[in-house]
C-alpha cells in the first residue's frame, strides 16, 4: 500500500520539529534496490560518499520505486549526452528525508533527492541545498513556490497533492456541492454509513479552514497565525458530528476498509487511497471536498519534487533537472504515478478521472508552508481536532486558542 500524506506528515513533523534532535533513520529494506543508467565505466565497489567523494563525471539520483522507472531513462539520455555516470536509487521518501535531515554537510547527501516542499525550509537553513536556476515558465506557480526559500528556488516540483471526496457511486451518485447537501444525501442512509474522515488534522484541514482561517499568513509570516480565524469550521466540524453525518473519530486504514465494504458513503483521503479503492470493488468517484455557502474547502496542498546537494556537482544535477523540466511525458508520468496532480500546466489537458477530482482541491487548498516551524503544527491542531468530537461542550473558540498559543510557544512568536 502507498505510504499516504498523513503518515509521510507525521513523520516529517517530529522529524521538521526536533532541529537539535539526532533522529535515527529507518534501516534500509531490502527493498531498497539500485538501479543504475550507466554511461562510461560501470560504477565499483567504492567506499561511501561520506568518505571518499564520488567523481565529478558521476552523479546518485534517490527516488521512491513508482518513480524510479522515468528517472533513470532520463539518466540514461543525460549520460548518453554528457558521459555522465547516472545511478538511480530507490528509498522511500520519508526513508531517505529522515537521511538528509540529519546529514553532517551536503557531501553526504546523493545528487539528486526526492522530497515534499515542506521539508525545503529545514534543509536550505542546514545549507544542504544547492539554487536552481532555468526556465521555469511551463510549471504550476504555486508548485514553484513551495520550493522556494528566501526569494530562491531550491527544487524542480513534479506533482502536487490534496485530499478530496471519494465517493461510493452505488450509495449516492451525484457529487454534493456543499456540507450541506452531503448531509442531506445522508439521511437516506443507514445509520453511520455516511462520512468518514481521518482523525487528524491534515485530513481535516479542508473542513476547518472552511469559511475563514489559515496556517501562516501572507508570504508564510509565522507571526501570522490565522488557526483562531477557523471559528467557522470548527462549528462545521461540531455541527457535522452532531448530525452523524461524521462518526467516531478512527485512522485511515480503518475508514479505508469500511468504505471498501460499502460502510461509508464518503470518504476524504488523498491520491494514495485510488489505488486501494480500485482493488477493492465498489464503483467510486473522486470530486473536490464541498464547501459551504460560498466558500471553497481548503484542504493542505503537499508538493512532491526534486532538490540538488551542494556538493561540487550542482552543475551536473541542474542540468540534468532542466532536461527533466523539458520532458513533459516524462514529467507526466512522475506526477500520475499516483494520481497527483501535474506541477508542469501542459500534462494538466487530459487527467485520468480520478485526478481530475484532485484538481480543485490542489487549486483551492492552503499550500504547507515549507518554514522550519512548520513542524510545530501538527500536534497541537491534531489535539484540537480531537477536542472538537470529543468535548462537544468546550467552546470551540477556546479549542482553537489553545492549539495558537502552544504553536506559538513553541515557535517563540508572541500571541496577538
Amino acid at each position: 500500500m502507498p505510504i499516504h500524506r498523513a503518515a509521510v506528515i507525521v513523520t516529517l513533523a517530529s522529524l521538521l520539529g526536533a532541529a537539535c534532535t539526532p533522529v535515527t533513520p529507518p534501516p534500509t529494506s531490502a527493498a531498497a534496490t539500485t538501479t543504475a543508467a550507466t554511461s562510461g565505466p560501470p560504477t565499483t565497489g567504492a567506499p561511501p560518499p561520506s568518505t571518499i567523494p564520488p567523481p565529478a563525471d558521476r552523479l546518485t539520483i534517490v527516488v521512491d520505486e513508482l518513480r524510479a522507472s522515468p528517472l533513470a531513462e532520463i539518466g540514461q539520455a543525460y549520460g548518453a549526452a554528457t558521459g555522465v555516470s547516472v545511478t538511480v536509487e530507490t528509498r522511500s521518501v520519508a526513508e531517505s528525508l529522515a537521511g538528509a535531515l540529519i546529514a553532517e554537510d551536503a557531501g553526504d547527501l546523493p545528487d539528486v533527492l526526492l522530497v515534499p516542499h515542506d521539508a525545503v525550509g529545514r534543509l536550505a537553513d542546514l545549507g544542504h541545498l544547492a539554487e536552481l536556476d532555468f526556465e521555469t515558465g511551463g510549471l504550476d506557480d504555486r508548485a514553484l513556490a513551495g520550493f522556494t526559500v528566501g526569494g530562491r528556488l531550491y527544487g524542480l516540483p513534479y506533482g502536487l497533492e490534496a485530499v478530496a471526496l471519494f465517493r461510493n457511486t452505488d450509495l449516492v451518485p451525484t457529487a454534493p456541492a456543499t456540507w450541506t447537501e452531503l448531509a442531506e444525501q445522508c439521511r437516506s442512509l443507514e445509520p453511520n454509513q455516511c462520512l468518514g474522515v481521518p482523525e487528524d488534522f491534515f485530513h481535516h484541514a479542508g473542513l476547518l479552514f472552511t469559511g475563514g482561517g489559515y496556517l501562516f499568513g501572507d508570504a508564510w509570516d509565522v507571526a501570522d497565525l490565522g488557526v483562531e480565524q477557523a471559528v467557522a469550521g470548527a462549528r462545521l466540524i461540531r455541527r457535522l458530528v452532531a448530525d452523524g453525518v461524521l462518526g467516531r473519530p478512527a485512522g485511515y486504514p480503518e475508514l479505508a476498509g469500511e468504505f471498501a465494504r460499502s460502510e461509508l458513503a464518503f470518504l476524504v483521503a488523498g491520491p494514495w487511497h485510488v489505488a486501494p479503492a480500485r482493488d477493492a470493488g465498489p464503483p467510486f468517484a473522486v470530486s473536490a471536498l464541498p464547501g459551504e455557502g460560498r466558500d471553497p474547502a481548503r484542504p493542505l496542498v503537499g508538493i512532491q519534487g526534486f532538490v540538488t546537494a551542494a556538493n561540487g556537482r550542482e552543475e551536473l544535477s541542474e542540468e540534468l533537472l532542466r532536461r527533466l523540466a523539458n520532458e513533459p511525458a516524462a514529467m507526466a508520468e512522475l506526477a500520475l504515478a499516483d494520481w497527483r496532480v501535474p506541477a508542469l500546466m501542459a500534462a494538466r489537458a487530459e487527467l485520468p478521472p480520478e485526478v481530475g477530482g484532485f484538481l480543485r482541491s490542489v487549486t483551492d487548498g492552503t499550500i504547507i508552508p515549507n518554514l522550519p516551524a512548520v513542524g510545530e503544527l501538527w500536534t497541537p491542531l491534531d489535539e484540537a481536532i480531537s477536542d472538537l468530537y470529543r468535548d462537544p461542550a468546550r467552546p470551540v473558540e477556546d479549542i482553537l486558542a489553545e492549539a495558537a498559543a502552544r504553536i506559538r510557544a513553541a515557535t517563540d512568536v508572541p500571541g496577538p
